[in-house]
C-alpha cells in the first residue's frame, strides 16, 4: 500500500465511530464545526498536511478568534486531531500549521517531513478512542446540570404563581388654601385691598385718598 497523497477533490469523512465515541460527544458545537472544517481540507491522500486558519474557520461558521483557539486545543486534547507541523511567520506572509485526523491513515508529506516526532502510518491513529471524560468534568457537567434545572424550575415557579401587583398608597388630601386676612379684610390689620383703594382714587378723582388721609387710615400708594 502506497502512503503517497492522491489528491483529489476536498471532502470530509467522519467515521460513525468517532461521532458516537466519548470524546466527540463532550465538545461543544464550535469545537465540532471546526472538526468538520478542517476534515474537509482532505483529498484522499493529504493527510498530514491539512490546515486549520482563522478565515476559513470564520467562514465555516465560527464566531471569534476565541472560539477558534480554544476549539483546536480541544480537538488536540480529545486526540481527534494531531499537529504535524508547526506554523511560523517567514516574511509577509505566514505559513500555517499542518494537522491530520486521526481516524485516517498519515500520508507522507510531499515537501518535507513530519514534527514532533510523527511519521506516516498505514493504519489510522485512532487516539480519540483513548479519551475518557476525568472526574473534574464529570463533577463540572453534573453541577452545570443542576444549576440549568434549578434555573428551569425556579422560571417555571415564577410564571405559575406570579406575584400580586402592589397597591401604591393613596395620596393625602390637600391642604386647605391659607387665607390672608391683608388682602381680604379680615382680622388683623385694617387695610383695603389694594386693587379696590386704587380704582375707587382712579374714579373719584382722589377724593377717597384725601379722605382716608384726613381720617388718618393708613393706605398704600400704587
Amino acid at each position: 500500500m502506497s502512503l503517497k497523497p492522491k489528491h483529489g477533490k476536498p471532502h470530509g469523512q467522519i467515521d460513525v465511530d468517532v461521532l458516537e465515541s466519548a470524546a466527540w460527544n463532550s465538545l461543544p458545537h464550535f469545537a465540532r464545526v471546526l472538526c468538520i472544517a478542517i476534515a474537509a481540507n482532505f483529498r484522499g491522500g493529504d493527510n498530514g498536511s491539512l490546515t486549520a486558519t482563522w478565515p476559513t474557520a470564520r467562514k465555516r461558521g465560527i464566531r471569534s478568534y476565541g472560539q477558534f483557539t480554544k476549539g483546536l486545543a480541544l480537538l488536540q486534547d480529545r486526540g481527534l486531531i494531531i499537529k504535524t507541523v508547526q506554523g511560523e511567520q517567514r516574511g509577509v506572509r505566514p505559513l500555517p500549521s499542518r494537522y491530520a485526523i486521526t481516524w485516517k491513515p498519515i500520508n507522507e508529506r510531499r515537501d518535507g517531513g513530519y514534527e514532533f516526532g510523527i511519521v506516516a502510518t498505514r493504519i489510522a491513529p485512532d487516539n480519540w478512542r483513548d479519551w475518557q471524560p476525568s472526574v473534574h468534568e464529570a463533577a463540572a457537567k453534573a453541577q452545570r446540570s443542576a444549576a440549568l434545572a434549578a434555573r428551569f424550575s425556579k422560571g417555571r415557579q415564577t410564571t405559575t404563581n406570579p406575584k400580586p401587583p402592589v397597591v401604591p398608597a393613596s395620596k393625602k388630601d390637600p391642604k386647605p388654601p391659607v387665607v390672608d386676612a391683608e388682602t381680604t379684610g379680615g382680622f388683623g390689620k385694617r387695610r383695603f385691598p389694594k386693587p379696590r383703594v386704587v380704582a375707587r382714587a382712579e374714579t373719584t378723582g382722589g377724593s377717597l385718598y384725601r379722605y382716608l388721609r384726613e381720617a388718618s387710615i393708613p393706605a398704600e400708594d400704587e
